[in-house]
């Protein structure tokens, strides 16, 4: 009996310990290199560019660069398409 006891409290101490570092994951900021909808949302014309960045928890890809302005594509969470963004001066100036 002490032997059963002994093993119960082990698994029900491994059971506590691992519970909460799964909760935390779950609850924890959205670190995925993807842009959701509600991220793509928040984001408005005047950010600056770090902003957005933060924002998305990424820097997506240079698309390209020209007098001033700059065009990143984000990949999206879902979907197919990239988001593509028109920054101008450092500062977002078009969702495309």
């Amino acid at each position: 009996m002490r032997k059963l006891s002994l093993a119960l409290c082990l698994a029900l101490l491994a059971t506590v310990v691992a519970v909460p570092s799964a909760s935390a994951e779950l609850g924890g900021p959205d670190t995925r290199p993807c842009v959701t909808g509600r991220e793509y949302r928040a984001v408005k014309k005047g950010m600056s560019k770090t902003r957005v960045h933060r924002i998305f928890d990424t820097k997506g890809q240079l698309n390209s660069r020209n007098d001033g302005y700059e065009f990143r594509d984000y990949r999206p969470c879902t979907g197919f398409l990239d988001y593509t963004l028109r920054y101008y001066q450092g500062r977002l100036d078009g969702k495309l």
